[in-house]
């Protein structure tokens, strides 16, 4: 099937795509007519032989220099690949110029060549021409790959992430499912099918997506990591710890995880378990602005005794301020619940009015009057506890 294939895109290269899927099983009566053509070129060029050597040089060139790319042990999802063909064809290039040299340049028969080269220069060409334009972008690229391969799984997904990258969500979401339709045990379009879906406002239908490209790729982090973050939004809270706690089992050293799967924890109320989190994420990126954020506020403000530690807040509180150059109110405000639950009450109330000020300055209209009402709270020398006349 692969030297018959090749050899008919040699000669008729008017379908070339960038990728040709492997069918699995080829039709009997394919696989058949592709061996007597091979056999009949064979039996020709060994006939030949001693008349027309060439020939016999340029078909083996052919089928022995191509032989390791043809199929035998199947590697990658590729039935074909025209990349395949550029040393291989250089025996067919042999034998066809000197088949014509010896039979055609002759005599009266030199005129006919002279007026069929310079024409197959011109078809090439203008092939060459047409099949340059199939690349102008990867939407061209993959609808003509589709249209001269049929269904074709890689195709189909890469046009859907094309389009999804334009914001095209309806068109995106077509070629995912004929994508999937195409190969159902195939992972990428049912990832890529729950991202449109979110994009399109269904995070709940996404969370069906990634648990089947779960199913699919087991140890997959980015799915691992999009149906945590689906079932967060959904606020299936219990799901989505267990699906952050798994993601980190596959990949420990994610920060982001950590601190999405803290955040939850804390929501939760398992404030302890929240701090390990945290703590572990600062082992992993000392420096990280958030992880020292997060678990200052939780240090200030837990309602548990024994989770609260004020002098620790106020260090972590005092660093992430630091790294962001006083310049993020959120932060500023955590530090002012610091210092709150530090006793530290008159530098809370300047934190607070700095972290108003950048607040309404940058637009933060919600933020600006929390911390307003914070305020108010650490004039009265108290400091701030969540569940607990929360502003």
């Amino acid at each position: 099937m692969s030297y018959a294939r090749y050899l008919e895109n040699f000669f008729v290269p008017a379908k070339l795509a960038v990728l040709y899927p492997h069918p699995g099983v080829w039709p009997s009566q394919i696989v058949w007519g592709s061996f007597a053509i091979l056999a009949f070129v064979t039996v020709v060029a060994v006939w030949q032989f001693r008349q027309r050597p060439y020939l016999a040089i340029g078909w083996f060139w052919f089928v022995g220099v191509l032989f390791p790319a043809i199929g035998v042990m199947q590697i990658g999802i590729q039935a074909m690949a025209d990349r395949f063909v550029y040393l291989p064809m250089i025996g067919l290039l042999i034998a066809i110029t000197c088949f014509i040299s010896d039979e055609w340049f002759q005599g009266t028969r030199r005129w006919v060549t002279r007026v069929l080269a310079p024409a197959i220069l011109l078809a090439l060409g203008v092939l060459t021409w047409i099949q340059i334009g199939y690349w102008k972008n990867s939407q061209t690229l993959w609808e003509h790959t589709i249209a001269v391969t049929g269904p074709n799984a890689i195709a189909h997904n890469n046009l859907a992430y094309y389009l999804f990258e334009k914001n095209q969500f309806e068109q995106a979401e077509a070629h995912a499912r004929k994508a999937i339709e195409a190969r159902p045990d195939y992972g990428e379009p049912h990832l890529q099918l729950g991202m449109i879906l979110e994009a399109k406002g269904q995070p709940q239908k996404s969370v069906e997506a990634y648990r089947r490209a779960l199913q699919i790729h087991p140890n997959w982090p980015m799915a691992q990591r999009r149906l945590a973050d689906a079932l967060a939004i959904t606020q299936q809270t219990s799901e989505a710890i267990t699906e952050y706690e798994r993601l980190l089992t596959i990949v420990p050293g994610d920060i982001q995880a950590r601190l999405r799967l803290a955040g939850l924890l804390g929501e939760s109320g398992k404030n302890r378990e929240a701090e390990t989190q945290y703590r572990e994420a600062l082992r992993l990126s000392p420096d990280d602005p958030n992880a020292l954020n997060n678990l200052a506020w939780l240090l200030s403000t837990a309602p548990q005794d024994d989770v609260r530690d004020g002098a620790e807040a106020v260090r972590f509180a005092e660093r992430a301020c630091e790294l962001t150059q006083r310049k993020n109110p959120l932060l500023i405000g955590t530090l002012a619940a610091a210092y709150g639950e530090n006793g530290q009450f008159d530098e809370a109330v300047r934190a607070t009015d700095e972290a108003v000020k950048l607040a309404r300055e940058q637009g933060f209209v919600d933020l600006a009057s929390t911390n307003e009402r914070l305020r108010e709270l650490y004039r009265q020398r108290k400091p701030f506890r969540q569940g607990g006349g929360e502003p």
